[in-house]
């Protein structure tokens, strides 16, 4: 009744069910549903790899739930929660480049370069950094990046 109701106010959401948004636990995503209560979205695979950029790693920008934004950084209780600025690397990149965990690294990108902290993070695939937005450290959003053990 409660579904029929807010689909009837925001018909954006006609077809959402409990059933639908109920995915089990530890999980989340996109609920989009279609006629029925379908969802018709689906991975295709591409025809072929997207080409390497040219530099030594391949940068990965991407937010952070707390950042240096304003209504983070204005606000005393969320200005704690949000992270050292550090560039995620994968642990085989990091011996490939003489670092370690903590370890200090300079990373010049399209558009600058700045001193980092190594975080190690095995969750990427190798050759690629992650690099948090908007913690106050731009060097850039083109995707080749160099990285090299700094002191």
């Amino acid at each position: 009744a409660v579904a029929k109701e807010i689909a009837a106010v925001a018909p954006a959401y006609a077809g959402t069910t409990w059933d639908l948004l109920d995915w089990g636990e530890g999980r989340s995503g996109a609920v989009v549903p279609g006629p029925e209560g379908s969802q018709p979205l689906g991975f295709v695979p591409v025809g072929r790899d997207v080409d390497a950029p040219a530099g030594d790693l391949t940068l990965h920008l991407a937010r952070t739930l707390y950042d240096a934004g304003t209504a983070v950084r204005r606000g005393p209780s969320l200005a704690k929660l949000s992270p050292e600025p550090a560039l995620h690397v994968h642990s085989d990149d990091a011996r490939r480049l003489g670092v370690g965990a903590e370890s200090p690294v300079r990373v010049t990108g399209s558009a600058g370069t700045a001193d980092l902290t190594v975080r190690l993070d095995d969750s990427l695939a190798p050759g690629t950094v992650y690099l948090p937005f908007n913690l106050g450290v731009s060097i850039g959003t083109g995707a080749a990046v160099t990285v090299e053990a700094a002191s």
